[in-house]
């Protein structure tokens, strides 16, 4: 079970700019809206969540199709 996420709200944030698939971008705003956070919060939960689940996600991980695009 994932460790839960929490982070100090003082800690100075890193900006990161991603371009996601307008689909992609649906659903983070549909789960955001349902759970009454920003869009930003859900991304760093979910990327919390991915993190804590592949502990030791390699390189090959992504040459083995992990996050490959589709077609």
């Amino acid at each position: 079970m994932p460790v839960p996420y929490q982070y100090d709200p003082n800690e100075n944030m890193v900006l990161r700019t991603v371009y996601l698939p307008k689909p992609l971008d649906d659903r983070l705003r549909h789960m955001a809206f349902e759970t009454q956070v920003s869009k930003n919060e859900m991304m760093r939960r979910l990327l919390h969540v991915g993190l804590e689940h592949y502990p030791e996600f390699t390189t090959d991980d992504v040459s083995a199709g992990l996050g490959k695009p589709i077609g």
